[in-house]
């Protein structure tokens, strides 16, 4: 706890400090390159699942993001200006990648994204399906949360 103190002020110094660094998030060239050769070439809604599907497996290997993100409503005003700056610099060239909202994908894909993202950090955080209780590695989780999502996106045609 010393140390803690000495080096970073604090607790929060400390989140500040590891929200700051490359550590926190994973960046948009390690999702884009997780989405696959030619990816670029598929339909928007396509795209996004794929990044959406290659920051679940991101961020199952970083569990002390996600703690983070869990954590969020109870951070003070500055522990949540360095956690937006660490997310928003990803995001932002994520969603340049993806491509701008198109009417063919039917629903706002900045949105879907946020929202699946969240939803899978809530599961991931949780490190179990609270709905039957049975606990699994991060891993595990993120490969199931990735085939739902698969299963939910593309049409059975698509498949």
């Amino acid at each position: 706890k010393a140390l803690l103190y000495r080096y970073f002020g604090g607790l929060d110094g400390l989140v500040i400090a590891f929200a700051s660094s490359e550590e926190f998030m994973p960046s948009a060239a390690t999702v884009l390159k997780q989405c696959g050769d030619g990816w670029l070439k598929l339909k928007p809604r396509e795209r996004l699942l794929r990044c959406v599907q290659a920051y679940v497996h991101l961020l199952a290997a970083r569990p002390a993001t996600i703690q983070l993100l869990q954590r969020m409503p109870t951070f003070s005003d500055e522990i949540l200006a360095a956690l937006s700056v660490g997310r928003l610099r990803e995001i932002e060239q994520i969603r340049e990648a993806i491509g701008p909202h198109t009417p063919t994908i039917h629903f706002d894909g900045e949105m879907a994204f946020y929202l699946l993202i969240s939803g899978a950090c809530s599961l991931l955080g949780n490190r179990h399906n609270k709905w039957y209780n049975c606990p699994q590695q991060l891993e595990e989780l993120a490969i199931r949360i990735n085939n739902t999502l698969s299963a939910l996106f593309l049409p059975v045609s698509s498949k």
